[in-house]
């Protein structure tokens, strides 16, 4: 679910990125339609600025030229004079009517420029802040989420892998015990936060000639994957607190070497004071086997050839 809520979310945040792209396309087409316009108005803007320093020196001129410039207050500031021999502008009042009335033309030329192109473009420009605003805020988002998804993992991967090591150590500890070899993993789906497809993979291994390989339907006998069923349980005894475990002819297929011992490992896990209760339901088992004062053994007795229950030599079945 997690992954699919992040699925939707960078999905979203894709359309916004397209419609981000198609209006900057549209942008784009207007941009070289204005260019030259938006040069002709930058010119214009800088002119204007010179202009001004023009009018200044231009009334300097005139006033030393009719005698009235007198005392330093007249004279300009020192940073129009350094700006006007940068710009290299003229210092005759001919040359610089001449530059004014140019200058004034190319000022008059830019009201040619088409009032709706500029508005498209201006409106344009506004929708692709707002959509850039929305995807960042769907990008912060879907970060927030991922670190807060990264950190529950984190913490449940810990306590889960721990759980799965004192599995795999006590299923380890069982198989050895018969002579086998066998081992408990975790799988982790096919991709990253696959939790779906979580789970437990049992690997065995019964003679030493064999390979450790996965507890299937197909590649072991019916004997050894009960001997892997009922040690895995044992393994869970005194892991997993459940009410009780119920199993049903676990015993069925195994030869009496592995019966006898998967029975006797049953009884002294289950007998425990802590232990859940373990009901294994058979319809036979073997002569001598060991028994523990916390047990109790039901047998079931049907037909009618059976006498009645109070009929039955209990001492005799001891």
């Amino acid at each position: 679910k997690a992954r699919t809520k992040k699925d939707i979310k960078a999905l979203e945040a894709n359309y916004l990125e397209s419609q981000v792209n198609r209006k900057e396309h549209k942008i784009t087409d207007l941009r070289e339609s204005m260019k030259e316009a938006r040069q002709e108005m930058d010119a214009v803007k800088q002119v204007l600025d010179e202009l001004s320093v023009v009018m200044v020196n231009t009334l300097k001129e005139a006033r030393e030229m009719t005698g009235s410039s007198k005392g330093s207050k007249d004279k300009p500031p020192e940073d129009l004079v350094a700006y006007w021999v940068k710009e290299d502008f003229p210092d005759g009042v001919e040359q610089i009517e001449l530059l004014t009335g140019q200058l004034e033309a190319q000022a008059a030329s830019t009201e040619d420029v088409d009032q709706s192109v500029l508005d498209k473009y201006r409106d344009l420009q506004e929708e692709i802040t707002e959509l850039r605003q929305a995807m960042s805020s769907e990008k912060k988002s879907i970060e927030s989420r991922t670190k807060k998804i990264d950190r529950l993992k984190t913490e449940w991967l810990g306590t889960l892998n721990q759980l799965i090591s004192d599995i795999d150590q006590r299923f380890e500890r069982f198989f050895s015990i018969m002579g086998f070899f066998g081992k408990i993993e975790l799988t982790q789906g096919n991709y990253e936060n696959d939790f779906d497809n979580f789970g437990i993979r049992i690997l065995v291994k019964y003679r030493e000639t064999d390979p450790l390989q996965e507890l299937t339907p197909h590649l072991q006998s019916g004997g050894e994957r009960s001997v892997a069923t009922a040690i895995y349980m044992l393994a869970l005894q005194a892991l997993t607190t459940v009410p009780f475990r119920c199993v049903d002819e676990i015993n069925q297929g195994m030869d009496t070497r592995n019966e006898r011992l998967i029975f006797e490992m049953l009884v002294e896990t289950s007998c425990n004071q802590n232990s859940a209760q373990y009901f294994l339901l058979t319809p036979k088992l073997l002569g001598g086997l060991k028994y523990n004062p916390r047990m109790n053994v039901l047998t079931v007795h049907t037909g009618t050839g059976f006498p009645h229950h109070s009929r039955f030599n209990l001492t005799a079945l001891g």
